[in-house]
């Protein structure tokens, strides 16, 4: 099945959820990058990948990817960006985040299961007053 993409913007709580389904390749994700980020520049953003596969992207589409995303949002300096996915996924997710942070994003990177854990992470963070790190696991 090809890849399917749905993006929910929660203004009231500052999130903006990218759902991607099906087999992903690079060109679904480039394109996400390139029509919401411009949007989502004081937004933390949740990539639902709980019902997609990215298996089919090497290494180096993850590198471009991110170096994309980096032209187009710059820094994103306090911004935080979580990934949902179980599997084999939290490790590919894991190994972005340190890829997006050796090509300069500020955005602090997090790998969760549900998409309720990420909400409610994001929020507790935010209502704490902690400001984002660098790429995390």
């Amino acid at each position: 099945m090809p890849g399917r993409i749905t993006v929910s913007t929660e203004h009231r709580e500052h999130i903006m959820v990218i759902a991607m389904t099906g087999e992903i390749v690079e060109e679904d994700i480039v394109y996400a990058i390139r029509t919401n980020y411009p949007k989502a520049r004081n937004l933390d953003v949740i990539w639902d990948m709980s019902g997609a596969s990215v298996s089919g992207i090497e290494t180096e589409g993850f590198h471009r990817i991110a170096r994309l995303a980096r032209r187009i949002t710059g820094r994103r300096s306090g911004r935080r960006t979580v990934h949902v996915g179980s599997g084999f996924a939290p490790a590919l997710y894991r190994m972005y985040g340190a890829i997006a942070h050796s090509a300069g994003l500020g955005a602090e990177y997090r790998v969760f299961e549900t998409v309720e854990d990420a909400r409610g992470w994001l929020l507790s963070e935010r209502a704490a007053g902690h400001r984002p790190r660098a790429a995390t696991g």
